[in-house]
């Protein structure tokens, strides 16, 4: 998985509000560091946005047990529990299921050829409903 994310390291991913609509959050990789945040807020501040999301990943145990723990910090200010948990287990599928591993590589490696609309189409919302429209949240 990590050396996935090293080769795809940015994605924008969805966030489904229950309320309807979605907020653009985009993920990066910083060694052993998964890290997530608004894109509005990263289009404005750069590297120095305010990380929603922070998951850490411990490889301490990969080669005795083949097991990395994950701890996931999120800020609780702007992204509640079940958001947070979303955005992990959205970021795990993406990275182990090959069709939607695509959709990452071609975010990186061909900006031009990749469609967002591609990526609300493959995710579901929160309560199993598709995002409909984007909402800006700082």
């Amino acid at each position: 998985m990590k050396a996935k994310a090293k080769a795809a390291p940015l994605f924008v991913f969805p966030l489904p509000k229950p309320e309807g609509g979605y907020l653009s959050i985009l993920w990066q990789i910083q060694d052993d560091l998964f890290l997530f945040t608004s894109l509005d807020q990263y289009k404005k501040m750069g590297r120095s946005a305010t990380p929603w999301l922070t998951v850490r990943n411990y490889t301490d145990l990969v080669e005795e047990k083949g097991v990395v723990l994950m701890r996931g910090d999120p800020n609780h200010e702007v992204l509640k529990p079940m958001e947070a948990q979303y955005l992990i287990n959205q970021l795990q599928v993406y990275l182990l299921d090959e069709s939607r591993y695509k959709l990452m590589v071609t975010f990186n490696k061909h900006p031009s050829m990749f469609n967002f609309e591609d990526v609300l189409k493959d995710m579901g919302g929160l309560d199993g409903t598709a995002p409909t429209k984007p909402e800006t949240k700082e």
